[in-house]
């Protein structure tokens, strides 16, 4: 007795045999990521904390912070080649050149950096900085802790004119936090001053915490702040809800 052909097209059959292998590949259990260690800030001199990510250039080096560490404990600004060898770029004195930098930075096409401190400076409430490709730093502003604002948090963004913006943590009509523009002569304008109140206040840069949490924190150089909707880390300590 002859068999009845199958009514089911070739093309028909290679789908199907198409979506058993996907299927069979989706079940499989996913290969582990395996993590790799580019470096580990052993030697206090060099760095220790870092608070914040990195960047990378075209050659695949990477720039970054430390809060702490370095000659004086201040926090250090370094780099990392692809073999993993760190270069500390500087290193912060928390005198006229800044201290505790807790942003990162960014970088121009020349290969300068830019970034904050969270105090140093002339009236120690903190600085905004330029480092050139030989290492050498360049206050470029420094924040008097009144209107101007005080205790950068949070690094710099640059437009193509050459402009930094940023914001502080205190200072400002209330001590409740600026955003400021820096032009490329250094001087500051004020873009808007918080209240701390339904505004908000106190902006910073807090990667890696849920916003929204409610905190309070005593800072030994600035006393007792209240902390409205921030997740809040000091100089020499993780950000911890108290």
């Amino acid at each position: 007795m002859t068999k009845p052909r199958s009514t089911r097209s070739p093309r028909l059959t290679r789908l199907i045999w198409l979506a058993c292998a996907l299927a069979c590949r989706a079940i499989a259990p996913a290969q582990a990521a395996s993590e790799i260690v580019l470096h580990n800030f052993l030697s206090p001199g060099k760095g220790a904390n870092p608070e914040t990510g990195v960047i990378r250039d075209s050659a695949g080096n990477l720039y970054g912070t430390t809060k702490s560490g370095g000659r004086r404990n201040a926090g250090v600004v370094y780099k990392l080649d692809t073999s993993g060898r760190e270069t500390v770029l500087h290193s912060f004195t928390s005198g006229a050149d800044g201290g505790g930098p807790i942003a990162g930075v960014i970088r121009d096409s020349a290969g300068n950096l830019y970034g904050t401190t969270f105090y140093g400076g002339a009236a120690n409430g903190g600085v905004v900085y330029k480092l050139d490709t030989a290492g050498h730093e360049i206050v470029l502003y420094n924040f008097t802790g009144g209107a101007d604002g005080s205790q950068p948090d949070a690094g710099v963004i640059r437009d193509s004119a050459g402009n930094l913006y940023g914001t502080t943590y205190l200072g400002g009509a209330a001590n409740a936090g600026v955003v400021y523009k820096l032009d490329p002569s250094g001087h500051e304008t004020v873009l808007y001053s918080f209240t701390g109140g339904a505004d908000g206040g106190y902006p910073g840069a807090t990667p890696g915490l849920p916003q929204g949490l409610p905190l309070r924190r005593s800072d030994p150089r600035l006393g007792r702040q209240p902390i409205r909707n921030y997740s809040q880390r000091r100089h020499g300590e993780r950000r911890r809800r108290v």
